[in-house]
């Protein structure tokens, strides 16, 4: 009898254990998960590390803004100064009446060209080997086109200058010798012409 009703509780207990275990089991999959402060909180260091790239940012983008603006501020500086040179330049070779052949190799074009001239007007007319002839006033072209030719025109815009000077000052000295000259010429005809005159005569006696 005692036999039985042990192995009567043991049974009982085995049925309940899994009701126990399942009813457990389900309370924990209906209870609200509670996140703990530790996986919310940033570490220490992480978020320096993060502040510190965020300074570092800001502080790269506003040196960008500071060279953009001086960037600007140079290419219009720069506009207006080929503008201004360009004109001058216009004026001189006006002045003198004379064009200048510019050395393809000197000349960094998108096409090869035959042959480029600065004219008189300071226009850079450009001929290429398909025989096609472009010609626009040298400010129009890139800055750096623009210095190119001043570079290769300059020097020898110095030489034609200082050969005219030299010319102009040789056709000077001839003029001021002539002048000298022609000037003692007409002084003498013009004592002589009085010394015969009745006028001049009679003012002797």
């Amino acid at each position: 009898m005692n036999e039985v009703n042990t192995k009567t509780r043991e049974d009982m207990k085995s049925i309940q254990k899994p009701e126990t275990e399942n009813a457990a089991a389900k309370q924990d999959f209906l209870s609200p998960v509670l996140l703990s402060n530790e996986s919310e909180t940033v570490p220490q260091d992480e978020k320096y590390s993060t502040d510190v790239d965020e300074q570092k940012l800001q502080e790269l983008l506003m040196n960008l803004s500071e060279e953009i603006l001086q960037l600007n501020g140079f290419m219009i500086k720069e506009t207006g100064l080929i503008d201004e040179l360009s004109s001058s330049l216009k004026e001189i070779l006006k002045k003198l009446r004379i064009s200048f052949n510019v050395p393809q190799q000197d000349i960094l074009l998108a096409r090869k060209a035959r042959k480029i001239v600065l004219t008189e007007e300071a226009h850079l007319t450009v001929t290429y080997e398909s025989g096609e002839t472009n010609s626009a006033f040298l400010a129009e072209y890139p800055a750096e086109v623009v210095a190119a030719t001043l570079w290769s025109v300059l020097p020898e815009l110095k030489k034609s200058v200082t050969l005219r000077r030299k010319l102009l000052g040789t056709r000077i000295s001839f003029f001021e010798g002539i002048k000298k000259e022609l000037t003692n010429i007409a002084r003498t005809i013009t004592a002589a012409r009085n010394e015969n005159s009745p006028s001049g005569k009679d003012g002797k006696t």
